[in-house]
C-alpha cells in the first residue's frame, strides 16, 4: 500500500482538545492566502465534509514568500513518488507543544487551526442598526428613505454601499427583515403607515399598519416586514415609510427598537 506524507501542526495546547493539532494531506491542500504582514492562511479540504480547513500560521514579519515557497517545495516535491519503505509518513511543519525548535522553518512561529468552514455564503451577511438620530417619519406625500448606520455587521457577501443602501455581491434567494420601532407624544395623534421594501429605488414588497393613537398612552407602535426576495448580484435594498394617515403630529422612529438584516437562503 502506497502512503503519502501527512504534514503536522500543533498549536501548543497539549494536542488532547479540539482543534490543538491537525495532519493535513497535501492531496486536500487548496491555497495559500496572506492575511496581514505576520499571517499566512493554508486552505485544505475539510477532514468534516463539504467544508474548508483553514490553518493560520503566525510568521516573522513579511516572510509570506519565503514561507509559501517552502511549503510548496513539500507539498509537490516530496510527494511525488511513492514514500520510501520505512521512510517516517510524517513531517511537521509545526509543534509548538513540543518546543520552538520543533518546525520546519524558524519563520514559522505559531498556528491557529479551524475545522469545518463553510464554502458557501448562505448565512446572515448583513445586520444594521437605525441611526440614533429620531428619524422623523410624518411625511404623507413622498416615502422617507430610512438610514441604518450606527452599527453595523458585514460578512463577505454584503456591501454597506451607503447608511440607506445595502447590496448584495451573489445572486441568490435572500431573506430581508426588517423591525420598526415608533413613537409621537403628540396629544391625540393617529399614525399608521407602509413600510416598504425597495430593491434598487424601486417598491418591491410593501406592508401597511402600526397604529398609533397618541391617547392614553398609545403612543408607540412596531412595524415589521418579512420577505424572501431572489436578488442579483449588485442589487441595492433600502428601506422606506410613508404615513398614509392624514392628522397631523410628529412622530419619529426609536432607534433601540429599528434594525434591518440581510440572509442568503440558496
Amino acid at each position: 500500500m502506497e502512503v503519502d506524507i501527512v504534514y503536522y501542526f500543533s498549536d501548543g495546547r497539549g494536542n488532547n482538545g479540539p482543534e490543538e493539532f491537525y495532519y493535513a494531506s497535501p492531496s486536500r491542500f487548496k491555497g495559500f492566502d496572506a492575511v496581514d504582514a505576520t499571517h499566512l492562511k493554508l486552505y485544505f479540504d475539510s477532514i468534516k465534509g463539504d467544508f474548508t480547513d483553514v490553518i493560520n500560521l503566525q510568521i516573522a514579519s513579511n516572510t509570506h514568500r519565503k514561507v509559501v515557497e517552502t511549503l510548496y517545495k513539500e507539498f509537490a516535491f516530496n510527494n511525488a513518488a511513492p514514500l520510501a519503505v520505512g521512510a517516517t509518513p510524517i513531517v511537521t511543519i509545526i509543534d509548538s507543544t513540543s518546543g520552538a525548535t520543533y518546525r520546519i522553518m524558524q519563520e514559522i512561529e505559531g498556528v491557529d487551526i479551524t475545522l469545518g468552514t463553510s464554502n458557501s455564503t448562505y448565512g446572515l451577511i448583513g445586520c444594521a442598526f437605525s441611526t440614533a438620530t429620531a428619524t422623523a417619519v410624518n411625511q404623507n406625500l413622498s416615502a422617507v428613505v430610512l438610514p441604518f448606520e450606527v452599527q453595523t455587521f458585514l460578512d463577505a457577501g454584503f456591501v454597506n454601499t451607503s447608511n440607506t443602501e445595502k447590496t448584495v455581491v451573489n445572486a441568490g434567494r435572500y431573506r430581508v427583515h426588517c423591525q420598526l420601532g415608533l413613537t409621537s407624544t403628540t396629544a391625540n395623534y393617529r399614525w399608521t403607515g407602509n413600510l416598504n421594501i425597495l430593491k434598487n429605488g424601486s417598491i418591491a414588497h410593501t406592508i401597511s399598519g402600526g397604529y398609533i393613537r397618541g391617547s392614553g398612552n398609545s403612543f408607540n407602535t412596531e412595524l415589521n416586514t418579512d420577505r424572501q426576495m431572489i436578488l442579483a448580484a449588485g442589487d441595492v435594498i433600502s428601506i422606506s415609510v410613508l404615513r398614509i394617515s392624514n392628522t397631523s403630529g410628529t412622530a419619529t422612529l426609536d432607534a433601540d427598537e429599528c434594525s434591518l438584516s440581510i440572509t442568503r437562503l440558496a
